[in-house]
């Protein structure tokens, strides 16, 4: 970046606080910085490289609005909660998350009416599903259970029940069984739609390099497993290994999203 050798040139401090704090300049200096081409460049760089951080920096250091959901609905394990609660001491930011969370699921309906006439949407969308408490064990069709932890989500129709647990060789199984909340009965199932299951770190990678891109192409690469629904509503992922997982759930009209699945 050229420097301007003008002595009414207004210094890096001066330029840096008009760009980021709105404070004014002196009128010699305001006057200078309304003709010099190459303060007004100084400027433009400034705001830009304040914008970038601002986009890569804002809020790092937050737990992710999944995590906020899963402790406001008390599906965090017990070494992850306290982490929670002290970073809501010192961000004012997530405290007021967490009220308006807090607020949204003490007026959740489990069973909202549905309207027909707008239950077909134009195009593909894309829905994170939300945890909700969980209404019965889960049991999937010839496998036992003892899990390490379980889910239940809900995304619009679809209510979704996870459980993490072990094969009898000792290796991680993902289980799942997918209704239709708003079904007459339990035969009605969801069979044949296609599951997949993302490593974390290769699923926002597929956001960042395919952005703009329609939502069927966004998450056709890279999944750790696949699966289908069965007749029943399961699905089963053996020998996952440990790490964070997204779960994507393909439906005609739209993908169900499903964040922060951590498999120790």
């Amino acid at each position: 970046m050229t420097d301007c050798n003008n002595s009414m040139a207004p210094n890096d401090e001066e330029l840096l606080s008009y760009a980021l704090d709105d404070e004014p300049l002196a009128r010699e200096k305001e006057g200078h910085l309304a003709y010099c081409f190459i303060c007004q460049q100084r400027l433009e760089d400034y705001k830009r490289t304040h914008a970038y951080l601002l986009a890569r920096l804002y809020r790092t250091q937050c737990p992710s609005a999944t995590k906020l959901n899963y402790y406001c609905a008390d599906l965090l394990t017990v070494d992850q909660a306290p982490t929670i609660e002290s970073h809501l001491r010192v961000c004012p930011l997530c405290a007021n998350e967490v009220g308006m969370i807090r607020q949204t699921l003490a007026n959740f309906d489990p069973l909202p009416p549905t309207d027909e006439a707008s239950a077909t949407p134009a195009s593909v969308r894309r829905i994170i599903a939300s945890p909700v408490p969980q209404r019965r064990v889960l049991a999937t069709r010839g496998v036992a259970l003892e899990g390490e932890w379980s889910r239940q989500y809900r995304a619009e129709a679809l209510s979704i029940l996870l459980e993490l647990s072990h094969s009898s060789s000792g290796d991680n199984l993902l289980l799942g069984v997918f209704s239709n909340a708003y079904a007459v009965s339990e035969t009605e199932t969801f069979e044949g739609f296609v599951v997949k299951l993302y490593r974390t770190t290769d699923f926002q990678l597929l956001q960042d390099l395919r952005a703009g891109s329609s939502t069927t192409q966004e998450y056709s690469d890279m999944p750790l497993r696949t699966t289908q629904i069965d007749d029943l509503g399961d699905i089963v992922f053996t020998a996952v290994p440990a790490g964070e997982y997204t779960m994507v759930v393909h439906l005609p009209d739209s993908d169900i999203i499903i964040e922060d699945l951590s498999v120790s």
